[in-house]
């Protein structure tokens, strides 16, 4: 009769514990939890449900990682600006120290981390503000302001190395953040593109979607970002607005949430390699201005727009394709 070791060549191991790095395709058997487990590899993005934020709001921003997140600011109604800060630690929600300005549409370092973070720009109307905070981890505390008020621009990068680029009316600018002060680059975004989601670093950027002026409807264009140029990328499969982006560079992104046109809200969600769009998973709600962060690997939302004129409290986590993950082996 065959056994494991003449077939693979090793016997399956009895182990305490899971083994801190496992490779895809081990096998073995943990005596604690007495059950079978195995290392494997994703083949498509998963979605999951999470916990509710305590306060639904929409035109918000995001930083930091699926398990170590903060949300802020925002708008409720018609509109409301807000100062609310929120952290997330994988599992709850936890109301923390408000921003100094109340502010919707702003921009955030989403790349940054629950603990060294920017928020920048925004519309507390009449119009859009230059003023930048930055977030410790426990407050809120003055930054460098931009170089003249602007807002629902993309935001990028960390405290140290930020980076916000085009804008509404046609702005194609593009802005660097050393952690104290805004630097206008000689970077310039074509086509101008508004309503975009944009994510990952300083040096290795994307902007996608949303809508160029005077071109009717929504768009599904690609743009990524070197550090020193912006260059068109491959077209996504789905044309909409208001996407956001979990990013660590601008060749492994997740795209999700946003509508696709301003009235009509959608799921879809998919994956960027450098080289092409691949289709995903849907989320398990729709959020158009909602907020997001983390990496193609691991990605979360929170609240948003859902259906047009209510704002959800949902929030739901994103594991991504070619992801490794441990899996606990059941029979029946």
């Amino acid at each position: 009769m065959a056994t494991y070791k003449g077939i693979k060549g090793f016997s399956i191991q009895n182990l305490s514990a899971d083994p801190s790095d496992p490779v895809e395709g081990q096998f073995w058997y943990n005596s604690t939890s007495n059950v079978w487990k195995s290392e494997a590899t994703t083949a498509t993005g998963t979605w999951a449900s999470g916990n509710n934020v305590n306060t639904a709001r929409q035109s918000l921003a995001a930083s930091g990682s699926q398990t170590a997140a903060v949300i802020f600011g925002g708008s409720q109604g018609t509109p409301s600006p807000m100062t609310e800060t929120e952290e997330y630690d994988g599992t709850n929600w936890t109301s923390v120290n408000s921003m100094s300005t109340a502010r919707f549409y702003l921009m955030s370092s989403n790349q940054g981390t629950q603990t060294a973070s920017w928020a920048a720009g925004g519309y507390p109307p009449p119009g859009a503000i230059t003023n930048t905070e930055e977030y410790d981890g426990t407050n809120w505390t003055a930054g460098g302001s931009l170089p003249s008020g602007l807002a629902n621009a993309i935001g990028a990068g960390t405290l140290t190395a930020g980076l916000i680029a085009g804008g509404p009316g046609g702005n194609t600018t593009t802005l660097h953040y050393d952690g104290s002060s805004w630097t206008t680059v000689p970077a310039t975004i074509s086509p101008a593109i508004a309503e975009a989601g944009g994510g990952g670093i300083q040096t290795s950027a994307i902007l996608c979607g949303g809508s160029v002026p005077g071109t009717p409807g929504d768009q599904n264009l690609t743009q990524e970002y070197n550090g020193t140029i912006w260059t068109v990328g491959p077209n996504m499969n789905v044309t909409k607005q208001y996407y956001k982006i979990a990013a660590a560079n601008n060749d492994s992104v997740a795209a999700f949430a946003g509508a696709a046109t301003p009235s009509t809200l959608s799921a879809a969600t998919e994956e960027y390699n450098g080289t092409s769009w691949t289709t995903s998973a849907n989320s398990p709600f729709t959020g158009q201005r909602s907020s997001g962060a983390g990496t193609k690997a691991a990605a979360f939302m929170a609240t948003g727009q859902a259906p047009p004129g209510a704002d959800t409290a949902a929030s739901a986590e994103y594991i991504g394709s070619g992801v490794a993950v441990t899996k606990t082996i059941t029979v029946s």
